[in-house]
């Protein structure tokens, strides 16, 4: 929390009570990981959480919500830090599988 908004600061949305946590919990589990698949899995179940639908990790639109007052997980990405390999599940996690984008972060500047 920056110094210049701690003393008036308040969580304004669920993310800020509980996502942080649940992505913190869900992803602890990736340090038992006994190699990249299983680490990979752990990653994908952790960001396809669905605690406190439809704002949860995995968000969905709120049709009970205006259509201009409705969001949604766009894409969730994960940089492998062992090989430079870098993933996005396009859409929500729970209905998209990670999968390699062509680059990879130890490529340095060839994009």
């Amino acid at each position: 929390m920056p110094p210049q908004l701690a003393a008036t600061y308040r969580p304004g949305s669920a993310d800020s009570l509980y996502r942080v946590p649940r992505a913190e919990a869900g992803l602890r589990a990736v340090r038992h990981a006994s190699g990249r698949d299983e680490a990979r899995k752990l990653i994908h179940t952790a960001m396809s959480d669905h605690l406190g639908h439809p704002e949860s990790l995995c968000t969905h639109p709120d049709e009970g919500q205006p259509a201009v007052k409705r969001w949604a997980t766009l894409l969730s990405s994960c940089v492998d830090l062992t090989t430079g390999d870098y993933l996005i599940a396009a859409g929500t996690p729970c209905d998209h599988e990670y999968e390699r984008v062509p680059w990879n972060l130890y490529d340095g500047d060839t994009l």
